[in-house]
């Protein structure tokens, strides 16, 4: 603090004339040393002198040899009792400085005793400060001890892949970042794009589909769909299998969509090739109750858009490249349906360009990712009210 910055100049002042006081002390008790030798040293010559053992013009002309150290040790010049002669005054000088250096350390201390009962003060205010903000965030966003066990129960999408790898892009199905929430995916070994067109399944096909569908439901996932718009035609078998919801294409919004509009309307529905869309067709009408067939649903293939073949060969669609295709294609298709209101897309890596529909012709679109929101947000909490 102020008080202690203060002080510590003075302190290094008074060391600095303490270390010299000393230095004087010590230079002037050495000096009063050296005299009291030589005093001995003539009484000692007198004493050999008067005694006759020497002559003295023999012992003024030897060279005195100095005393040696254990006589000097006890002589009387220099034992402990006796006090060193110092100059007038300086004992004065020496007693105020120490003294001077006595109260500074006395009032350091104190300083240093004074900033350490803030410092604990400051310590207790900082814990109670954290423990308030720890009760007021706990209120508002659920960090109490109860937040972990909640947060377990956050719902989750389950994601049945094709046996087949490409680099999925933003909007597409099998990106973890189309979603709001965590989704698990679990690839079928020998599911092939070509046989869901077929929809027809092998026997070893048909126990991993099954295991697929065990294996995210174990994982916590609320509702389960496929990559493929061409697994509809295992709806029914997923259905038996699952306990949880499965919409294993985005067709299964048609009758909510088909219900939302005037029955005059008409529906636009975009898939990677019209011409494999009959496995679905039966299934939507069997187990949905409506017939895709009706004219109010318009179902028009992506397979000539320039760049879009990448999604029958399993490789990577160039978005850009691709865009400009799908949207010429749907205005083309609106001219000519001008009853069309609403439109949805099949497949499920057409997601990307709904953006792109929605700007262009100002409808509605559904697609694979709001058919996943839909069922997931059934299981969420909401944060605004419950």
């Amino acid at each position: 603090d102020a008080y202690t910055r203060g002080l510590l100049p003075l302190l290094l002042s008074v060391s600095r004339c303490s270390h010299t006081a000393a230095m004087m002390h010590q230079g002037m008790l050495n000096h009063h040393v050296a005299q009291r030798l030589d005093l001995l040293e003539q009484e000692l010559l007198q004493v050999k002198m008067q005694s006759g053992g020497v002559a003295p013009m023999m012992m003024m002309q030897q060279p005195m040899s100095p005393m040696p150290m254990s006589m000097r040790a006890i002589s009387p010049a220099v034992t402990p009792h006796q006090t060193p002669y110092l100059p007038h005054g300086q004992h004065d000088i020496m007693f105020q400085t120490h003294k001077r250096i006595e109260e500074t350390h006395k009032a350091l201390i104190e300083s240093m005793r004074q900033t350490a009962e803030r410092h604990d003060k400051l310590l207790a205010s900082h814990g109670l400060l954290m423990d308030t903000h720890k009760k007021m965030m706990a209120s508002r966003v659920g960090l109490g001890a109860g937040a972990k066990k909640a947060a377990k129960q956050h719902p989750k999408l389950g994601v049945v892949r094709l046996d087949y790898n490409y680099p999925p892009g933003a909007g597409d199905i099998d990106s973890p970042a189309s979603f709001g929430y965590d989704v698990f995916f679990r690839v079928v070994p020998g599911m092939t794009f070509e046989m869901c067109q077929s929809g027809k399944f092998t026997p070893a096909v048909e126990r991993n589909f099954s295991e697929a569908i065990k294996w995210l439901e174990q994982k916590g996932a609320c509702a389960i769909t496929g990559d493929c718009g061409f697994m509809m035609a295992f709806q029914v078998l997923a259905s038996k299998i699952a306990t949880r919801p499965v919409f294993m294409s985005s067709m299964v919004q048609c009758p909510i969509i088909a219900t939302a509009y005037d029955p005059n309307d008409q529906i636009l529905i975009l898939t990677a090739n019209d011409k494999s869309l009959a496995p679905q067709k039966d299934v939507l009408l069997n187990k949905c109750g409506f017939d895709v067939e009706e004219d109010r649903f318009i179902i028009v293939g992506c397979q000539n858009v320039p760049g879009f073949d990448a999604v029958a060969k399993g490789e990577e669609v160039p978005h850009e490249y691709v865009q400009p295709g799908i949207v010429k294609l749907t205005q083309e298709v609106l001219k000519k349906n001008p009853r069309i209101n609403a439109i949805l897309l099949e497949c499920t890596e057409l997601p990307p360009y709904a953006d792109a529909l929605r700007a262009s012709t100002g409808l509605g679109v559904w697609d694979a990712i709001t058919g996943a929101d839909f069922y997931v947000n059934a299981y969420k909490d909401n944060p605004r009210f419950g």
